[in-house]
């Protein structure tokens, strides 16, 4: 008897059924995983103390940039303006530790609203996808 029950695969669309741990099957397995780590480089770096400690000194030294989204309002061309609930790194730091810390200054940090950061995220994620494709 299996250890686990026999379940559909999480790829989207896919019949297969599978007892695999993740929860994909054989033909999706590797290709899902790859990309997963390729998009979660440096996310558990979040969780930790050294963050909480990095978000705080930025809030406090940066306040003028750190309460006020800086992201760029597309159909404006203008910052947003909104007020801003997230920390943001500028620059993707994928595991980095200088680029996560925020750099010299916290020049690589800037408050972003929720949607300001939402738009951001994805079109950050859509550049790692199309540069895993070549």
């Amino acid at each position: 008897m299996p250890d686990r029950l026999y379940q559909r695969c999480n790829e989207r669309s896919c019949p297969n059924r599978t007892n695999n741990r993740g929860g994909y099957c054989d033909a999706h397995r590797e290709s899902n995983q790859r990309t997963r780590q390729a998009s979660d480089r440096g996310h558990a770096l979040y969780s930790t103390v050294l963050w909480r400690d990095t978000k705080r000194g930025f809030q406090m030294n940066k306040p003028e940039r750190a309460y006020v989204c800086q992201s760029i309002d597309p159909t404006t061309n203008e910052i947003c303006g909104r007020r801003a609930k997230i920390v943001h790194h500028t620059i993707p730091h994928r595991g980095d530790i200088f680029i996560f810390m925020g750099g010299i200054d916290y020049e690589f940090l800037a408050g972003c609203c929720q949607a300001c950061h939402n738009r951001e995220t994805a079109r950050e994620q859509k550049d790692v996808e199309e540069n895993n494709d070549d």
